[in-house]
């Protein structure tokens, strides 16, 4: 299994749809609250260690998965991706 890191911005809808959207899919799939999620400002300084060019940002396994306008299914890929993959 691997963490997701989910960069987010203050002001940014697609962010907070996101969470939203997150937040539906552990709902409707106890599965994926075993996926360990955190969430950074991009206004962090930790955010510098993740490059990208839209948000919300996605990262897995140390790499971007996905960024922008997320749908249901774009999240539920996330969340089984980051549950099913092994870190070794």
């Amino acid at each position: 299994m691997l963490p997701m890191i989910v960069l987010t911005g203050d002001s940014c809808g697609y962010c907070k749809k996101a969470k939203m959207l997150i937040k539906r899919a552990l709902e409707k799939n106890p599965d994926f609250r075993e996926v360990d999620i955190s969430y950074i400002n991009e206004s962090s300084p930790e955010a510098a260690a993740y490059p990208h060019r839209l948000l919300p940002a996605f990262y897995a396994g140390g790499r971007l998965r996905f960024e922008g306008n997320p749908s249901m299914q774009d999240i539920e890929l996330l969340l089984s991706f980051c549950r099913d993959a092994d870190e070794s």
